[in-house]
């Protein structure tokens, strides 16, 4: 019963997510977890299919080792409208955002391709705006 509550908790009630994030959890991907959470309290649960969609892939991949760094292939920091990103894992990463932006952290959210990103962005900056104008 405390396990189905925690999962519920976090994951919200999509039994096929909840299954994933136990997976993952299973599997010592605790980072995959906390991701999927994230994006589930970002999202809301009516988005549990596209959250799985996301992860699926990455919490049934094998670990993959990272280099004597500590990093994974492509890393190199870019920049879009002040926010952050690199490229890992076929995945692009939000890695910083401008002092600026007012609303909790978008810091570790993940986009399959840069349209997504900048459409994210785009919505973020007009959301910042309406919320220094006390619109929210």
């Amino acid at each position: 019963v405390m396990e189905v509550q925690f999962l519920k908790t976090y994951f919200g009630p999509n039994k096929k997510l909840q299954n994933l994030a136990r997976e993952a959890l299973m599997l010592g991907k605790q980072d995959l977890a906390k991701e999927i959470n994230k994006k589930v309290v970002l999202l809301g649960s009516g988005s549990s299919e596209q959250i799985f969609n996301l992860y699926a892939g990455k919490v049934r991949a094998p670990k993959q080792r990272s280099n004597a760094s500590g990093t994974q292939n492509n890393q190199y920091e870019k920049n879009y409208k002040g926010y952050g990103y690199v490229e890992k894992d076929e995945m692009l990463s939000l890695v910083r955002q401008p002092s600026s932006d007012n609303l909790p952290t978008v810091v570790g959210l993940q986009y399959s391709n840069i349209g997504q990103l900048k459409f994210f962005v785009d919505k973020r900056i007009q959301d910042c705006k309406a919320k220094e104008k006390g619109y929210r």
